[in-house]
């Protein structure tokens, strides 16, 4: 069984993924003014959904930590339930945690063999994913700078 990992960092309405696999970058450029974490989110059920069915592999999924709830599953679940509301009183939007909900159930059918995430910063982290992230977030700065809008780019 290999290891894959697929990195996602956001800013603004445009997030760039890693995939050490085939060694690419992707840039998704979502609506204006969707948001860091709303792009995000969207990036990261679009990855899910392109894991094949047979999939044997361990696929870890480096998060921003602007996504820390997604770690905590039965969180989201927890929010929607009490009216998009934490339980610290903070109202959240609908679309969020449906979406948060909406991985977190692709996450289960996978199973953890197959999909895990570990987010920036943790702990947790291995020094080969600290360098995944890293590399990941100086590409898209250096992206950033040129204004480069392209899909699909190969890692350098």
């Amino acid at each position: 069984m290999a290891i894959n990992h697929l990195c996602v960092v956001s800013r603004g309405d445009q997030v760039l993924t890693y995939n050490n696999t085939n060694k690419k970058y992707s840039i998704f450029n979502c609506p204006e003014g969707t948001g860091a974490s709303m792009s995000a989110l969207h990036t990261i059920a679009t990855l899910l959904e392109n894991i094949p069915e047979d999939e044997t592999n361990l696929n870890i999924i480096l998060i921003p930590k602007n996504l820390g709830l997604l770690l905590k599953k039965e969180t989201a679940y927890e929010v929607r339930d009490n009216n998009y509301t934490t339980k610290t009183g903070k109202k959240l939007t609908k679309e969020y945690i449906d979406m948060m909900c909406y991985i977190n159930d692709l996450r289960e059918w996978f199973g953890t063999s197959i999909v895990r995430f570990k987010i920036a910063g943790s702990e947790a982290l291995y020094a080969n994913e600290k360098k995944i992230i890293k590399d990941t977030w100086n590409k898209f700065d250096e992206l950033t700078k040129q204004n480069i809008e392209i899909k699909t780019i190969n890692a350098d």
